[in-house]
Order: structure tokens, then C-alpha cells, then sequence
């Protein structure tokens, strides 16, 4: 039988990413990818600063291992930002906090 670990939120700021159209107007969009699974946040129309307060939750999330070894080398997160109008715009890979 496998070992459960505590769930924990992850408050991300993504100030560092630059994206704009033509107006710099965007709408934009994030998208999380962890293992296989995808969340996408809501769209924010016509910003030029956009902010999501928002949970993404990942249903059926199984990480198969060792317990150690997984928190020493989790599976790296993936966040795109989109503009709805232009794709994606920019990405970052981060490392989870276990």
C-alpha cells in the first residue's frame, strides 16, 4: 500500500511573464501541466495585467515510487500563459515544493 502525502496549494505570481498583442490588450489564459494531467485557469478579457485568484485542482493525481525519492525529485510543473487571441506566449518549468 502506498504513503499519502499532505496536499499543498502552491501561490504563484507571474509577474515575470511579458505577454501583449498588437493593443497590448490581452486576453489571457493560464495552463498547468503536472505528469499528465492539464488544468486551465479562466480567461481574463481585455487586460493588460492579468490576475487569476483561482484554485486548479487535479483530480486522480497518483505519483507511483518511492516516497523519498519522490520528494527529493518531484515531477516538475509546467505553466503556460496564452493570450486567447495569439497562443501561447510564454512558459516556465518549476520544481514543486514537497
Amino acid at each position: 500500500m502506498g504513503h499519502l502525502a499532505p496536499v499543498q496549494t502552491l501561490p504563484l505570481s507571474l509577474v515575470q511573464f511579458s505577454w501583449h498583442d498588437v493593443f497590448l490588450i490581452t486576453d489571457a489564459f493560464g495552463r498547468v501541466i503536472f505528469t499528465h494531467l492539464v488544468a486551465d485557469t479562466r480567461v481574463i478579457w481585455e487586460t493588460r495585467s492579468p490576475t487569476w485568484d483561482q484554485m486548479l485542482v487535479f483530480k486522480d493525481l497518483i505519483l507511483w515510487g518511492d516516497v523519498n525519492e519522490i520528494a527529493v525529485n518531484p515531477p516538475t510543473i509546467v505553466i503556460e500563459v496564452f493570450d486567447k487571441d495569439i497562443g501561447v506566449s510564454n512558459r516556465v518549468f518549476l520544481p514543486p515544493h514537497v
